[in-house]
């Protein structure tokens, strides 16, 4: 409720005016109140355009998962939880999709709630770079998400993805923004549902963890932090079943004895040098299979999960038209080099921004132990954080510019 009152009666309590003190922001080209909100006008103006011309040349999109989504949407309408498969692994999606189809909305309601939340995703993301940065940044932010329309599609699909961007904007928020109450109740109802919303979601909540490790670590509290990490350990090494069950449904073993980069795309695939390990002693762990497989074939480990690392950042793709391709990538070399020039900058405050450095950190480590994407979404679903570190070496640029203005006036 605290970000729809925000969105209704827009406070901005941490303040355009504060940042224009702090940072005289283009005072001669007078950027008031007046400019700022123009702008924000102008930014729903590109989203609703880019809504309009997303449904108008797509309409609600077919995908191969929709059918799992709607069939077990429908199990729970029946009184029953989808057990068979990986059905459980997106239950809060499965329940979100059976609310409407209750309703009796059907797939068109799930689609202009997910419009609807990506809207509200987008000014999220615009008070998150403002809280971080200034105003700047926020309209930076919210224009590279709303712009972008490979992030934009997923509100056109039954699929998890743009209702999981939208919780971890959301958390995002929560978590760095929020006081007291607030981020507790409603940051931990957040990360529940990006934990239930899909098999990878179980970053947000570890991301959480890791975060408030390190804002312990940094106020002094080492003990407190070891307590917890031997604690953490104890945990991991319980739900080591679970993770190995994860694991095997994914088939990640057979991925690394195929040599699987961007699933689905054999032609990216690395050559495995010489044969399989015999790893049969461990075949009741899906976990002691692998670790056996990286004993046998480190470096080969370490070169394949390279290139789906690499793949995982470039986005673009081989089998992408020219003109695809050469959009992402003018699209994104500049924000990735506008993050790493906002990453070194704000180092020494880095209390204050890593939570979502550490969730996009984690997705990155995810896809180096599974596969890049077929159509990039891997990185489709943190890249509006990128978005808003880059906003801030954005804003950097731009003082940069005043300055040596003022300096030739």
């Amino acid at each position: 409720m605290f970000i729809l009152n925000e969105l209704l009666n827009p406070t901005m309590k941490v303040g355009w005016n504060y940042f224009d003190l702090r940072f005289g922001i283009m005072s001669k080209n007078n950027f008031c109140v007046v400019n700022k909100k123009t702008l924000i006008i102008a930014l729903v103006a590109l989203w609703s355009t880019m809504q309009f011309w997303l449904y108008y040349t797509g309409g609600i999109r077919p995908a191969g998962d929709t059918g799992r989504y709607i069939g077990a949407a429908e199990i729970l309408l029946s009184g029953h939880l989808p057990l068979t498969g990986k059905a459980m692994s997106y239950l809060a999606y499965d329940g979100i999709v059976a609310i409407f189809i209750g309703l009796g909305w059907g797939q068109m309601g799930v689609i202009l709630f997910q419009v609807l939340m990506s809207g509200i995703a987008a000014y999220t993301l615009y008070l998150l770079s403002t809280h971080l940065y200034d105003w700047r940044a926020g309209f930076v932010a919210a224009f590279l998400y709303i712009g972008f329309p490979d992030i934009q599609k997923w509100n056109y699909y039954i699929l998890t993805e743009s209702l999981f961007i939208t919780t971890i904007i959301l958390t995002t928020y929560v978590i760095l923004v929020t006081k007291g109450w607030q981020r507790i109740i409603i940051g931990g109802l957040l990360v529940v549902l990006a934990t239930l919303m899909r098999p990878n979601g179980f970053i947000v909540p570890m991301a959480l963890s890791l975060y408030v490790l390190l804002v312990f670590w940094h106020e002094g509290r080492r003990r407190l932090v070891a307590g917890i990490l031997v604690t953490a350990v104890i945990a991991l090494a319980m739900a080591s079943l679970w993770i190995g069950e994860m694991l095997s449904k994914e088939r990640v073993l057979s991925h690394y004895i195929d040599g699987t980069v961007i699933w689905g795309h054999p032609e990216s695939a690395v050559r495995m040098p010489g044969k399989a390990p015999d790893c049969t002693h461990a075949k009741n762990s899906a976990l002691l299979e692998i670790a056996c497989f990286a004993m046998a074939k480190p470096l080969y480990l370490i070169e394949l999960a390279g290139m789906k690392l690499f793949y995982f950042f470039l986005l673009a793709r081989p089998y992408y038209s020219m003109p695809h391709n050469t959009v992402i990538l003018l699209y994104l070399l500049p924000v990735y080099s506008l993050t790493i020039i906002s990453w070194i900058r704000g180092r020494k405050e880095f209390v204050k921004w890593a939570f979502p450095a550490i969730i996009i950190l984690l997705q990155a480590i995810v896809v180096s132990l599974t596969f890049a994407d077929w159509d990039s979404r891997h990185l489709q679903v943190v890249l509006p954080l990128i978005f808003h570190f880059a906003s801030g070496g954005a804003v950097w640029l731009m003082d940069i510019v005043t300055k040596n203005k003022e300096k030739l006036v």
